[in-house]
């Protein structure tokens, strides 16, 4: 999967993959829920931590470039990237 073998990520996901399959609490669910999210902000170019009511995620090109830091890219580049994947032409 995505990010297995990186020297943070990978084994702090090993953890809290086993901590979710015991039994939870309301408590322990939302202490979880805060861990998942705290472990994969540096990660989130997609805004999954926006956390929406209706837990729709909709597709936001601001998310990308306010992210593009997290992938070492430029704006020009990520805005390269979505022309290249029909994004602006999908939008229209």
């Amino acid at each position: 999967f995505l990010l297995h073998d990186h020297p943070v990520f990978g084994p702090a996901s090993r953890a809290l993959l086993e901590d979710a399959r015991g039994e939870l609490d309301g408590y322990a669910r939302a202490r979880l829920q805060e861990e998942i999210y705290r472990l994969v902000e540096d990660f989130d170019v997609a805004g999954l931590g926006k956390r929406p009511r209706d837990h729709c995620y909709r597709v936001d090109a601001a998310d990308l470039f306010a992210s593009a830091h997290k992938v070492a890219a430029s704006a020009a580049e990520i805005e390269a990237m979505l022309e290249r994947a029909g994004f602006f032409a999908s939008a229209t």
